[in-house]
Parts: structure tokens; sequence; C-alpha cells
């Protein structure tokens, strides 16, 4: 079907980053295959969630690959080097060559400007670290050495590193899926410290978590204080000031939704994510125009000791200095 337009605007194209995806072949199509647009814009608030490599798609449907390459193995080519290589000699990462990271730079700047500016409001980041339980740290300890861990008479496995590492942050927020996906309660540790931190704020929260269960958990503890941002009329509650916390699931409400500046200036964060655009877009819902208080603070509750301090010093910090840095280059066209 013919678009009746010939120009079309793409609101969060992060969601394009991907060209094997059903969105991007049907953003394809529009912009390519019909011949009737002119002008694509593209609208990202995380141009570089993980790596220079989500460039490439979004990219494509702007120039067709004129500037950074017609297919990925051009990009690849062009721009990166191996980074992680198997004993086989396959090639299951790459990363962009540090001596190309300005050429790059110069090629997106052609089509792209940042409006990414200092709107006067601090964001103040912190790890609020809590200690396992005894019984929790073996448990955690024996996933991580052996993949494997023993809940009554059921042996709980991990059958890959992937497996392994969504197990770890399982245990440390208080649960563990089991081989029939149930969830079976570990400790309370973090809730404990959650709530705490939930009882003693005398304004709105932001509350993301990762799994089911926390939500679950989140909700039997905090009880009529807490509502999900799926729920009919919560986010006009919250806006309104009248709703404690708000609490969803980054996938889901990350990008998008506005109007929450006016009521909250704190995140707190149930939990480490290893998606960097989840936890920049989060803080972004109050970092921005209309936020009234001075700072907007980002708490983030983790397990001491715990994959949950990689994920923020190896991933997040990492790539947010990434994001930052083009963003920054690209403020020369601004």
């Amino acid at each position: 079907v013919n678009l009746p337009y010939d120009g079309v605007v793409f609101d969060e194209a992060g969601f394009l980053r991907e060209r094997d995806t059903n969105r991007w072949r049907a953003a394809n199509h529009a912009v390519w295959k019909t011949g009737l647009v002119r002008r694509v814009i593209q609208n990202d608030g995380t141009p570089l969630p993980s790596r220079y490599e989500n460039l490439y798609a979004p990219f494509y449907l702007l120039d067709k690959g004129e500037r950074l390459g017609a297919t990925k193995t051009e990009f690849r080519t062009n721009w990166s080097e191996p980074d992680v290589v198997g004993r086989d000699g396959q090639v299951f990462n790459w990363k962009i060559r540090k001596d190309k990271i300005e050429g790059i730079q110069a090629k997106v700047r052609e089509l792209a400007v940042s409006s990414d500016r200092d709107i006067g409001v601090e964001l103040v980041e912190s790890d609020h670290e809590v200690q396992l339980p005894a019984e929790a740290r073996r448990l955690y300890d024996r996933m991580e050495h052996d993949a494997m861990i023993t809940l009554g008479d059921e042996d709980i496995l991990a059958a890959n590193a992937a497996v392994v590492a969504g197990k770890l942050l399982q245990l440390c927020n208080g649960f563990v899926f089991d081989e029939r996906r149930k969830a079976r309660a570990i400790h309370e540790a973090k809730l404990d410290a959650i709530v705490e931190a939930v009882e003693a704020m005398d304004a709105p929260v932001l509350l993301p978590y990762l799994f089911v269960p926390d939500g679950q958990a989140l909700k039997r503890r905090l009880g009529k204080r807490l509502r999900f941002a799926s729920e009919a009329g919560a986010k006009e509650q919250f806006r309104a000031g009248d709703l404690p916390v708000l609490a969803f699931h980054p996938e889901s409400m990350a990008h998008g939704i506005d109007g929450l500046q006016g009521a909250s200036n704190t995140v707190f964060w149930f939990g480490a994510t290893y998606r960097y655009d989840w936890h920049h877009q989060v803080y972004k819902r109050l970092h921005r125009d209309g936020q009234k208080q001075s700072a907007v603070f980002v708490r983030r509750f983790i397990a001491a000791r715990t994959i949950e301090e990689r994920i923020i010093r190896e991933v997040l910090v990492p790539r947010g200095e990434q994001n930052d840095g083009l963003l920054r280059a690209l403020k020369g066209r601004s």
C-alpha cells in the first residue's frame, strides 16, 4: 500500500535499529520502495544505546547506505573491528575502531543535529548497595560458579552464560525462576531497602523493575501506594501528585511518555539493566523541560558484590559516555 505523503517522521527512531525486524522493513518500504517519499526525519533520544553499529540501520533510511554502508558487512569493514571472537574464529561482537570514531561522527554530522542542551537541572545518579543474606549469597555464588543451584529437591540449571546472567539478576532481586518458570522466593533484602526509601519520601517516585515477579513483590509490599503504569488512570493520578509510586517495566514506558516531570524528580531502579537506552530514557521522563526541581535523582538499588555492580561499571557508564560523546560532536551543527 502506497503512502499518501511525500514526507515521513519517525519518532523514537531507536525502534529502527535492526534491519531484520518487520518495523524496519515497513519503514524501508515506505521510504525507498514507494517512490513517493522525498523527506525523512528521525527523532531519537539515545542514538547509541550500545554501540556505533546501532546507527547503521536508521541511517540507511536516510541515505540508502551512502555514508555508513549499504550493508552491515560494509559497515563493519569500513568502521569496525572484532571485539569478541570464539575459538573457531567466529566473531560474536564488533566494536568501532578508535581511529574511526571522528570519521563516523563526521559522517553522522552531515545529516544529524543535536538539540540536547543544558536545561538547568542537575542529574544526580547514585547506587544504594544491599547486602545479600547469607543463604542468598551462597545460592548466588553457586549459580555464578557452577551454573546451577538446588532448592529443596529441585535442581535449577542455566544452559549458557546468558541464562546464568539472568539467573544472577533474579537472585539479586530476591527470587529465581525454576525449571517450570515458577518464581521461587529467596530473600527480601532489596525489597526492604526500597520500601524503606519510599516511606521516607514526601514526593512521588518512578519505580522501574525488570521482571514480572519484581513488580508483584513490590505491589505486595507497597499496596495502594503503588500502581502500575499500565493500569487505567494511573499515569494521570501520578501527574496530579496523588500517587506515591508509579511502577513499570522500562520496555513499556521508557519512551514517549511526557508530563511526569511536573510531579516527580526521583527514580528508584529496582536492579540494574544491561539496556542503556532503557536507563537513559527512564530518567529522561523527568530530566527535561518542565521539571520544577533543581535536580533529578536516579537511585539504583543493587546487590553488593554482584553482577549488578559490573553492569553499572562496564555497561551503563561507558555506554553513557559514548552516547554523550556523539551528542557533543553533533552540537557543532545545532
